[in-house]
């Protein structure tokens, strides 16, 4: 098993939005898969935009584990 430690320390700004997500997948076929996980910032955020990065990682996530998404994920050693 790899494990994977990452160390984000964004510096704190008012109008940067940052958000990190975990996916751990739940049916059998998806878990061939492996875990998702998406990290992103955005800056000169607003109100208007301030659900943006979890609406991207939502539509990651789906591709990632749609059926007509690579069987088995490549993964760099």
């Amino acid at each position: 098993m790899k494990v994977f430690e990452f160390h984000l320390n964004p510096k704190n700004k008012k109008d940067s939005i940052f958000k990190a997500f975990a996916f751990e997948p739940k049916k059998s076929e998806d878990q061939r898969k492996g875990n998702l996980y998406v990290a992103g910032e955005l800056s000169h955020s607003t109100a208007r935009n301030a659900r943006l990065l979890e609406k991207i990682s939502s539509l990651l996530k789906e591709e990632y584990y749609s059926s007509k998404a690579p069987k088995e994920a490549t993964s760099e050693t």
